[in-house]
């Protein structure tokens, strides 16, 4: 049974995560015809977005939220399935984004205890998803991603955060990666770090957590691109690792620090550990 003071602690740290997965929606919303071709790409990330938020949210009984968030999801997964590369039109652009103005609006009452009238989501919320719908037709039923139908249980909640929140940090920090922009990379590899260790700490990991609190210490010395680009791509194997070993429910064999893989300027990404 899980105790009261972590489910308090997850939910504290779910309404910071989930305040800035929408912020990060918002940003992408905001840049998503600038670069057309990159649209696929940004729909994918919309998609683990809200299918996180979708889930987390339904586990912490949060039906409101969890609800818009699936139909928000279906959404985009009409959008991505229609394969588009070209702008999104202005009409639809500010659809989308009113309906993250909502999924932002429910979250601050949530985080206010507040309790939200169903008539008033009938009257003034649902008519905007509604529009969304007609707009892009629903998703047929093999495109709704349905992992979530069923909640699942708090005492799998190890297993369901690195499955979810962890997973889309992940995929974020490998995507900079790519991009090569070294202080961007170095900034949010370090959050990452820093989100890391207090999940390990909430979820009572404590190797998990000395190898995000190692991983911090290593970013901050690192001046060079070399050096950002190194640390990185090793804490993201290290953490892809730790993802597995605690999915599989293998947690002994959780790496502990990053310098156990560094041995001055050689990084040890062949070794047998990480393979």
């Amino acid at each position: 049974m899980m105790l009261p003071e972590t489910e308090r602690e997850i939910r504290i740290q779910f309404l910071e995560t989930s305040t800035e997965y929408l912020n990060k929606l918002e940003n992408i919303l905001s840049e998503i015809n600038v670069e057309p071709q990159h649209i696929p790409d940004k729909i994918n990330t919309v998609l683990r977005i809200l299918h996180s938020l979708k889930g987390s949210s339904g586990m912490l009984g949060l039906r409101i939220l969890s609800d818009l968030a699936h139909r928000l999801e279906d959404a985009f997964q009409v959008l991505k399935n229609r394969k588009i590369n070209s702008a999104i039109d202005a009409d639809l652009h500010n659809l989308l984004l009113s309906s993250v103005d909502w999924l932002h609006h429910i979250l601050e009452l949530v985080n206010s205890n507040y309790l939200i009238d169903e008539h008033w989501l009938i009257t003034f919320c649902y008519p905007l998803f509604e529009e969304l719908y007609q707009r892009l037709g629903k998703p047929e039923l093999e495109e709704s991603n349905s992992e979530f139908t069923h909640i699942p249980n708090p005492e799998n909640i190890i297993h369901f955060l690195f499955k979810t929140e962890v997973e889309i940090n992940l995929q974020s920090l490998e995507q900079l990666l790519e991009n090569q922009d070294f202080l961007q990379l170095k900034e949010s590899a370090f959050a990452t770090a820093k989100e890391l260790t207090g999940l390990g700490d909430i979820l009572d990991i404590p190797v998990f957590t000395q190898l995000c609190q190692s991983i911090k210490q290593k970013l901050l010395v690192a001046k060079s691109p070399a050096d950002i680009t190194n640390t990185t791509s090793l804490a993201l194997q290290l953490w892809r690792r730790s993802q597995s070993l605690i999915l599989n429910q293998n947690v002994s064999e959780l790496p502990s620090v990053i310098n156990q893989f560094w041995d001055g300027d050689n990084i040890y990404l062949r070794n047998n550990y990480l393979e």
